[in-house]
């Protein structure tokens, strides 16, 4: 009898597994950005840097693929990552960052990418997690701006120029 128990609590368990059958990735909108950091920032404050009109491809992506807006069901964020453009600062200086979206038709800022908390070992690149949220509102505008929110653990030594790679999915 307790045989047939764990028989049916597996092909239970396998039968219940199923491949998510959502829409699948159409394209990709990109961005490339960059930002300041300077040196001597203090650690008590949170750090908020503004990087404003980024221009949105995804009016072009749709042309290229003989698509219309209404065609696409969400587009979420896919990846980002920040780099340091000479590549020897690392930012082990920096507890956890988050990243928003906004426009200025749509002044909601919605987090598009974070890191909670920022390993020590981090070097001169650094990839966040993307989050889930649907940004199609925001890249159907022409330009859209980011908000890069920095708590750090200890001061930043130097001035680093940052490089800020956005990359979102289209479904």
């Amino acid at each position: 009898m307790r045989r047939w128990v764990w028989i049916w609590i597996v092909l239970t368990g396998i039968g219940g597994c199923h491949k998510d059958d959502g829409p699948k990735a159409l394209f990709t909108v990109e961005s490339t950005s960059s930002f300041t950091i300077p040196a001597g920032l203090n650690t008590v404050e949170t750090h908020y840097f503004v990087v404003n009109n980024i221009p949105s491809s995804l009016e072009a992506q749709l042309k290229s693929h003989n698509l219309t807006l209404d065609d696409l069901e969400k587009i979420n964020p896919l990846q980002c990552r920040l780099l340091a453009l000479d590549g020897t600062p690392t930012y082990q200086f920096i507890q956890d960052i988050s990243i928003m979206i906004y426009t200025k038709k749509n002044p909601v800022k919605r987090e598009i990418a974070f890191m909670e908390p920022v390993p020590l070992n981090t070097g001169s690149s650094l990839q966040l997690f993307p989050t889930l949220i649907d940004v199609k509102d925001y890249l159907s505008s022409s330009v859209y701006s980011v908000e890069i929110r920095l708590r750090l653990r200890g001061f930043p030594s130097r001035t680093i120029d940052t490089r800020v790679d956005l990359a979102f999915e289209a479904r």
